[in-house]
């Protein structure tokens, strides 16, 4: 029937939060595997803004959601340290290798 969103992490000012009126149609990106990077996105009409204790999006659920996954194959997490060799600057650095 409806969507909440939890808007805790968001680095948006609770001002321009409350700029929001309900009845405005929205445009909402998410994605929602780090594993296969599947992004969705989709517009729905917002309910309600409550910011009593924390920031909360209530939207109408969507008729229609697009979906895309970004990788072909699920993310590999790896811990494998290297060196980084730049010719150009003829300098190297080391680094850690988390995500293949």
């Amino acid at each position: 029937e409806f969507m909440l969103f939890d808007l805790t992490r968001n680095k948006k000012s609770l001002h321009e939060l409350k700029m929001l009126r309900p009845g405005l149609t929205l445009e909402l990106k998410s994605i929602v595997s780090d594993a296969t990077l599947t992004s969705i996105n989709f517009q729905s009409e917002l309910l309600m803004l409550t910011t009593v204790q924390v920031p909360i999006l209530v939207v109408s659920f969507p008729k229609d959601i697009n979906q895309k996954r970004l990788r072909r194959e699920p993310r590999l997490k790896v811990e494998l340290m290297v060196k980084l060799e730049m010719e150009s600057f003829q300098t190297g650095h080391l680094a850690m290798v988390t995500d293949l």
